[in-house]
């Protein structure tokens, strides 16, 4: 072979690479004012966790807390995944995650409102009958005999 010669066949997974760059291209170019608007988001979230934004959470020394932090965090991790799917060219996947988001998000607001350490309790405890009720149908014994009323 000499200089002038073709070049080898690329492998199946580097043409793969080239297509999935292709795609990505193609999203990031069809849905460029979404996927800014998201990027926006995540930064406006940004901002207000770092000044603390007394809105987002119950006091940190109350049972609703935690609660508030957990669900925040689910939603966080949520949000970016949306993200990335969708920048990668995961749109069905990305709806699924985002019903989660939705839900953390519904969950969220009910509790932060008002009563947020009685609303806290019964998310919880609902969280925790759901848990039992789901391992009683598939045949197992819930690990906990907690009357959860």
């Amino acid at each position: 072979m000499n200089e002038t010669s073709e070049k080898p066949l690329t492998t199946m997974e580097e043409a793969r690479e080239r297509e999935g760059e292709r795609i990505r291209e193609l999203i990031r170019s069809e849905f460029q004012a979404e996927l800014k608007a998201c990027r926006d988001l995540h930064a406006v979230v940004i901002d207000v966790v770092e000044r603390r934004d007394r809105e987002l959470s119950a006091p940190v020394g109350t049972s609703a807390g935690p609660t508030v932090m957990f669900l925040f965090g689910k939603i966080w991790r949520s949000f970016n995944a949306v993200r990335i799917l969708a920048e990668e060219g995961y749109g069905p996947d990305a709806m699924v995650v985002a019903r989660s988001l939705v839900n953390g998000a519904i969950d969220l607001a009910y509790i932060a409102r008002e009563d947020a350490e009685e609303r806290a309790r019964q998310w919880y405890a609902v969280g925790e009958k759901a848990q039992q009720n789901y391992w009683k149908e598939v045949g197992k014994a819930a690990d906990r005999d907690q009357d959860l009323d």
